[in-house]
């Protein structure tokens, strides 16, 4: 008997993780004889759906940034965050705003030092163009 180790299945919306799941479904491979196979879902981040409203709470974000003398762009990964959940309620969301660095959770993983103070002030600013709450 041998376990494979759990996979990781990177999603763009609610729709392609029913898509992902069947195909991964492992009652759809073929059978060795003698074996069985069995899909578990230890758990689940929901994939940062894009709206209208996360849209101009980006451009809100991306303005106040250029204005800063930063220059950003939108890059959808289809990767699931925290960001997920607060989409998938219907709350206007954008995701790392935060300093710029790479190789995330790996052992190479790092941070640009010179980026905190710039995105902290970029995003203080767009918090501040945005209009209050009704």
């Amino acid at each position: 008997m041998f376990t494979l180790n759990p996979m990781y299945v990177r999603l763009f919306c609610f729709a392609s993780s029913e898509r992902s799941l069947r195909r991964t479904n492992p009652s759809r491979s073929r059978n060795v004889p003698g074996t069985t196979a069995k899909l578990e879902i230890l758990g689940e981040f929901a994939p940062l759906a894009q709206s209208a409203d996360s849209e101009v709470l980006f451009g809100t974000y991306a303005g106040a940034s250029r204005d800063l003398g930063l220059t950003v762009a939108g890059e959808f990964s289809g990767g699931c965050a925290d960001s997920g959940f607060t989409a998938g309620v219907g709350c206007p969301t954008i995701c790392a705003v935060g300093p710029v660095g790479g190789n995330a959770h790996t052992a190479e993983e790092y941070l640009e030092i010179a980026s905190i103070v710039p995105r902290a002030q970029a995003l203080a600013l767009a918090i501040l163009r945005l209009d209050p709450p009704k």
